[in-house]
């Protein structure tokens, strides 16, 4: 009895260091505890998406094409090709009173065409580029007010 009264003198005087012992015991029991299900489930998962990938990829192979696939892809792609280009066609009808130059050098750069005019006297291009740069902000300020953002 003498005994176990000295050993419980001695927990009550280094309780302290008991629970500090205790208490970094607990967690780490207790993860080992849990790590072993948490494991078993991860596998489990694992096994599940591996399945889940490989059924998905017999459908995600672009090499399967039959007879039929050719010809049908080739009138679908001309179908397309030609809304595209009536769908352009109608943008441009849109677009092409506003695609005009200003009134004062539109005869200008319309006779000389899209490439820089090479018959033409230098001074004569220069004094139409400078009335451009003049007549330009005023043309613009035109063009907006006839056009409809909502359209």
């Amino acid at each position: 009895m003498d005994q176990l009264k000295d050993f419980l003198r001695q927990c009550v005087k280094y309780r302290f260091w008991i629970a500090v012992g205790i208490s970094l015991l607990l967690p780490i029991i207790g993860y080992f505890a849990g790590v072993g299900g948490m494991i078993q489930a991860k596998t489990t998962q694992e096994t599940a998406i591996k399945g889940a990938k490989a059924e998905i990829g017999k459908y995600q192979t672009q090499g399967i094409v039959n007879a039929q696939y050719q010809p049908l892809a080739a009138q679908k792609n001309v179908i397309l090709t030609q809304d595209v280009d009536e769908s352009w066609r109608k943008l441009r009808a849109i677009q092409e009173p506003l695609l005009r130059w200003p009134e004062e050098i539109e005869a200008k750069f319309l006779r000389w065409g899209r490439k820089y005019p090479t018959d033409v006297d230098s001074g004569e291009v220069t004094r139409t580029l400078v009335d451009y740069t003049f007549f330009y902000p005023n043309f613009v300020s035109k063009i907006y007010k006839i056009f409809k953002t909502f359209n």
